[in-house]
């Protein structure tokens, strides 16, 4: 779901490969659809490779320790932008997201949207008949953006805000360049539900009202959970995986597959101990104020 390479469908921030693929070392894209704030784009549904970890803390050297006690010790602020949601009331999840713990605080942010970025036509159509003619020709293109188009309209908003990460929220599916590895193609691919990359994000919210419905929980709060998924895939380099657990890290590769993402809410012990030791308290308690959030 995302993409990093990082990406997931869920929870990618960059294309990246599947798991039984050998790492990249490319930019990753992702929740084609998740390191520690490097330029890879990750898409969440489709993940890349797993890599060897890349961040301080899971090292056991003492390389740099002062580097990783600042960055424990400090809260890391994400602006939200809506871009074409309406999500309503996903800022009353983030409040409590915010209340729980002090790894992370939320802030949603108002900003100018130039007009027709998340439309796509004959332009989008363009880009991805150069990249890959026979995605081109996907009816799904309809209800995509290209990622490419948001990130430059993205990076001075980042800037303005001064916070560690910019999340946008999209109304359609999110389309992004592939490549291999970590994907076994060099291309586009198009239903991800997430992306990042240099530290911005895009989420897609695209049928995730009903995913959400079906799996009994209210679409605001599936909203954060798929922004807090793809926040950990770029910040500290999760990576997602390509079995369905019921994980915020599960890459979901056949989109129906987030109902299960959606009804259990948790993190997998494999995915939890990918985070370096100071953060993962904090994750669980954000996880569960968003499971246990009612409207």
């Amino acid at each position: 779901m995302f993409k990093k390479q990082k990406a997931t469908r869920f929870v990618r921030s960059g294309s990246r490969a599947p798991a039984s693929k050998a790492p990249t070392i490319g930019k990753t894209t992702a929740a084609k659809k998740a390191a520690a704030m490097k330029p890879t784009a990750k898409s969440g549904a489709k993940s890349a490779t797993k890599s060897a970890p890349k961040f301080a803390a899971k090292a056991k050297s003492a390389a740099k320790p002062r580097a990783t006690s600042a960055r424990a010790a400090r809260t890391h602020d994400v602006a939200v932008w809506d871009i074409d949601v309406h999500s309503g009331f996903v800022n009353r999840v983030l409040d409590a997201i915010n209340r729980t713990q002090k790894l992370f605080r939320f802030v949603r942010i108002e900003a100018t949207v130039p007009m027709g970025l998340t439309m796509s036509g004959r332009r989008t159509r363009e880009i991805i008949q150069k990249l890959d003619p026979k995605t081109a020709e996907d009816p799904q293109l309809e209800n995509s953006v290209w990622a490419e188009d948001i990130y430059p309209v993205a990076r001075p908003i980042l800037r303005s805000t001064g916070t560690d990460l910019l999340v946008c929220l999209l109304a359609p599916l999110i389309a992004d360049r592939v490549t291999n590895p970590p994907f076994d193609r060099d291309g586009v691919e198009l239903d991800f539900f997430s992306v990042s990359s240099k530290r911005i994000i895009l989420v897609s919210a695209y049928e995730l009202r009903g995913y959400a419905a079906k799996a009994g929980r209210s679409f605001e709060a599936c909203l954060a959970l798929l922004i807090v998924a793809q926040v950990l895939a770029e910040y500290f380099d999760l990576e997602e995986h390509d079995d369905t657990r019921g994980c915020i890290m599960d890459y979901c590769d056949d989109r129906k597959d987030i109902v299960v993402l959606l009804k259990k809410m948790e993190i997998c012990p494999h995915s939890l101990e990918e985070l370096p030791d100071y953060a993962r308290a904090s994750v669980l308690k954000i996880i569960q104020a968003i499971r246990e959030y009612t409207p």
